[in-house]
């Protein structure tokens, strides 16, 4: 599946819901920060899934596994994305 971002406060931000395990991966037209998300159901607010909430560079691709699913998970991005694919 690819992933539409929207512009929200300046920043690049798209949201997808997870059903099994699953890879990310994105491009963008310059390095900067990158944010990956995850809803926890116990303050329904989105937090930090994984070390990758710092990541600089261009491209990214990434595997992540979870026992539970679904997962819904939060992208953000401050710089432009140019594709962004998910596969489960």
């Amino acid at each position: 599946m690819e992933l539409i971002f929207e512009k929200e406060h300046g920043m690049y931000v798209a949201e997808f819901q997870a059903t099994g395990d699953f890879n990310i991966h994105l491009e963008r037209n310059d390095r900067g920060l990158l944010n990956i998300l995850q809803f926890t159901v116990a303050d329904g607010k989105y937090d930090s899934i994984s070390s990758h909430n710092i990541i600089q560079d261009r491209v990214f691709d990434c595997d992540f596994t979870a026992m539970i699913y679904p997962k819904y998970i939060k992208i953000i991005s401050n710089t432009e994305v140019t594709r962004c694919v998910i596969t489960m």
